[in-house]
């Protein structure tokens, strides 16, 4: 039986018998209910056919038990112990599957929350990581256009410096001018080059 029934239990003795139960917990021997004459004794009386129904008050907790009985008939002769009957209380079903259930959810629950948390952390990082990467691409490109705006300004500027100093001397320049002339456009050349590689790195690393 389980820990919310209690137990009707028959038996048949001489009629109109007094009949003393004693209940007891094997798993430590405690005496739940006493036999007949004993303290605090349990008992209860047959009908004109002998027979009586043992109905505990409550119900059992969770154990093994063991009831027998004891009769004392109208002329007041006792009788042996009777056979014992043993029973075996456990908890409902429902209650150790609900046990169950909750024992699984407490590990269920924190792992997809875990699973959950990995999931959103992701999208959290990969969104802050392509948005880093818009503004990234974006400063670049103007960055870009900037220096390629401001060197052209440079480079036409010089262009402009060094036609006038032709202009000026009648296309008759010394060595070192004409040195110094072309070592300005080998290094203009130069950087721009290099400006150029340097922005179209950081255009593949934020790709």
């Amino acid at each position: 039986i389980n820990t919310e029934v209690i137990p009707a239990i028959k038996g048949t003795s001489r009629p109109n018998a007094q009949i003393g139960i004693e209940v007891v917990r094997l798993s430590d021997g405690a005496v739940i209910m006493t036999t007949i004459d004993s303290e605090n004794a349990y008992t209860l009386t047959s009908d004109a056919n002998g027979e009586f129904i043992y109905i505990p008050d409550t119900t059992f907790e969770r154990g093994v038990y063991s009831i027998t009985a004891v009769a004392r008939d109208v002329d007041g002769n006792i009788s042996e112990k009777s056979d014992a009957i043993k029973i075996i209380v456990e908890t409902p079903g429902y209650i150790v599957f609900g046990t169950m259930l909750i024992n699984t959810l407490s590990v269920i629950v924190p792992f997809i929350a875990l699973i959950l948390l990995l999931i959103f952390g992701t999208w959290y990082l990969w969104h802050k990581l392509a948005v880093w990467k818009r503004r990234v691409q974006k400063e670049t490109l103007e960055a870009e256009a900037s220096l390629t705006l401001e060197f052209n300004v440079i480079v036409k500027n010089l262009n402009q410096k060094i036609k006038l100093l032709k202009e000026s001397r009648k296309g008759k320049l010394t060595i070192a001018e004409t040195e110094l002339i072309d070592q300005i456009e080998t290094d203009l050349t130069h950087a721009r080059t290099r400006i150029s590689k340097e922005i179209t790195d950081i255009e593949d690393i934020v790709s």
